[in-house]
């Protein structure tokens, strides 16, 4: 006996038709009984929502696939959405018959920048000038030139230069420093920092302070 799919409603539907089936084999059926009813067709629907199935039967026609066998000649294009179909416009190539003009190169040096520092802090050989706006003594011995921020390592007080024995010495605690900065006499273990200076230029006229820039080596020297 052919069987007739019947649509489905609902989900409600299929549960009622259960339902039914399972009161009749209740009264007497058994499993080797010829199923007897009408058999509803599920096959493409979601069951997700009982009063509101879905249709998930594909409705594209798969039978007319689309034709690749000349797909599109993208060769060419930009496919950011620049057409560069077109070439550029070679026909004035550049002069290159006039060289460029190397007689004045461009300075790469690297650039020096910071606080310019007056001709007044400059010092002599063995000498120590203290500029109290940023508490840094600049001092030159033979090797030459360097900045020495004036507060001791120990506990931050405002460091003295000793013009007699060449040394910056502590008020508040007693550390001493050689003119270099290192340690001379505790209770301080650590040199004295250095700040970077450079020449604004080749002439080595302006002298530039870079206050923000401290150096734990008390063997730089500028030159």
């Amino acid at each position: 006996m052919s069987q007739k799919l019947v649509p489905l409603a609902s989900r409600r539907q299929f549960v009622v038709a259960a339902s039914a089936s399972a009161l009749g084999c209740a009264a007497g059926c058994s499993y080797r009984h010829r199923y007897d009813t009408e058999a509803i067709d599920l096959r493409g629907f979601n069951l997700g929502d009982p009063d509101n199935p879905v249709d998930l039967r594909m409705s594209v026609d798969l039978s007319r696939p689309q034709d690749m066998s000349r797909p599109q000649d993208l060769r060419g294009f930009d496919l950011r959405g620049q057409d560069l179909a077109v070439p550029a416009d070679l026909s004035q190539p550049a002069d290159l018959s006039q060289r460029p003009d190397l007689s004045q190169p461009p300075d790469l040096a690297p650039t020096c920048g910071g606080v310019v520092v007056p001709n007044a802090y400059l010092p002599g050989l063995h000498e120590a000038r203290y500029w109290v706006d940023y508490l840094v003594f600049f001092a030159r011995d033979a090797s030459g030139l360097m900045a020495i921020w004036a507060r001791c390592r120990h506990a931050g007080c405002p460091v003295l230069f000793n013009s007699g024995a060449l040394s910056y010495d502590c008020p508040c605690h007693g550390s001493r420093y050689y003119f270099d900065g290192r340690v001379l006499m505790g209770p301080a273990t650590d040199p004295l920092y250095h700040l970077g200076i450079c020449w604004q230029d080749a002439s080595k006229t302006t002298l530039m302070l870079q206050p923000n820039d401290f150096i734990t080596n008390p063997g730089q020297r500028l030159t």
